[in-house]
């Protein structure tokens, strides 16, 4: 994989990220404003398929981890630790933020505590009151988790299969056709009712189809070397235009198979960006910072547009107030994040290091 002279090589997957978060925090933005019809209501509300484009890059780059790592028989330990100081100091501060965010406006916590807790413990993907409301989008963080816990015996299997890219690709399509086929049928006989952002949609039943994306384009990416950028970057944008234009329509109809048709546009599109010898800049910027600035920008993106959504119309309309409301929630939560980076993240991933390097030097005496 090129890059060039001075920029990272993997920068592109950052831009990738900050990518996802500019999706994930349009959508938020819109649903404040009375946009209706058309193309632009359909890009607005698909840009929920940020989240999905991180599930697809967090694949891809768990794959790369995991086979360019040393830890021998810790190697599954070293996985989970590193991956429990990647995502849960940065998590709970945003349980906190929340918490005292409610209660510095109505005086009291609008969750229960057993939904506090269940987020905390990071088991709030198995309790529908738990799931996505202590944290905005916290559904996604156990979703993640979720994944995090299958990824290990995963690749265990992968490398049991042995080298022979049809058989691991075969073993990726049983599972994401066992997993859909146990989704829909938990719909047909009524368990659940599937629809889009609904407690089954979130489920990592639906989900896991995109991380199986992840993980085959890792495998496969040397096969779509002979792809130009150009051909996959019109395929990711044909697609993603083509699937917002419905999406208003079919959302709940199709919800089982709508974050698949995500994935396959974003791996065009990871492709096309692995490609090119850019600096992505600013935009990869976004991306360093995108984990905080999906924990705490709902608070800006939605709740706050809920104020300045009738101004914001009355000036110029519902488009131009999504774009006024936006920029300024971009700008105001990119620094927010920057803040909670260097002052959460970057001490936990170093201390989570710290801990890998210590079980490591352990094993080895």
């Amino acid at each position: 994989m090129s890059s060039s002279p001075g920029v990272p090589q993997y920068q592109f997957i950052d831009a990738i990220r900050g990518i996802a978060i500019l999706l994930v925090l349009l959508v938020h933005v819109a649903q404040r404003f009375p946009v209706e019809g058309g193309v632009i209501q359909g890009v607005f509300q698909f840009a929920q398929m940020g989240v999905q484009l991180f599930f697809f890059a967090s694949a891809y780059t768990l794959c790369n981890s995991w086979f360019n790592r040393v830890g021998g028989e810790r190697r599954v330990l070293l996985f989970y630790v590193r991956r429990l100081f990647r995502i849960w100091p940065a998590y709970c501060a945003a349980i906190l933020f929340y918490v005292l965010f409610d209660i510095a406006v109505d005086g009291e916590v609008d969750v229960s505590l057993a939904s506090v807790l269940a987020n905390l413990f990071l088991v709030h993907g198995f309790f529908p009151a738990a799931n996505n409301s202590v944290v905005p989008g916290g559904w996604s963080i156990a979703t993640e988790v979720l994944f995090y816990v299958l990824f290990p015996p995963l690749m265990v299997v992968m490398e049991w299969v042995g080298s022979l890219l049809r058989y691991r690709l075969l073993v990726l399509t049983v599972l994401t056709l066992f997993v859909m086929g146990c989704s829909w049928f938990f719909d047909v006989i009524s368990v659940w009712e599937l629809e889009n952002n609904s407690f089954p949609y979130f489920s990592i039943l639906v989900q896991f189809p995109v991380f199986a994306l992840g993980v085959a384009y890792y495998f496969s990416r040397d096969r779509m070397a002979g792809l130009s950028p150009i051909f996959c970057f019109s395929a990711s944008v044909v697609l993603f235009f083509g699937l917002a234009v419905l999406f208003p329509v079919y959302k709940d109809e199709m919800a089982l198979v709508y974050p698949s048709l995500a994935g396959v546009c974003f791996l065009f599109l990871f492709d096309a960006l692995s490609k090119v010898e850019l600096d992505y800049g600013v935009l990869a910027r976004i991306g360093v910072y995108s984990y905080s600035m999906y924990l705490v920008h709902y608070l800006f993106a939605n709740k706050a547009a809920a104020l300045t959504a009738p101004l914001f119309v009355a000036l110029g309309g519902a488009v131009v107030g999504v774009l006024i409301h936006y920029t300024v929630s971009l700008i105001v939560v990119f620094y927010l994040a920057r803040l909670s980076h260097y002052l959460i993240e970057v001490p936990s991933m170093a201390m989570g290091r710290n801990v890998a390097k210590s079980l490591l030097r352990s094993h080895s005496e």
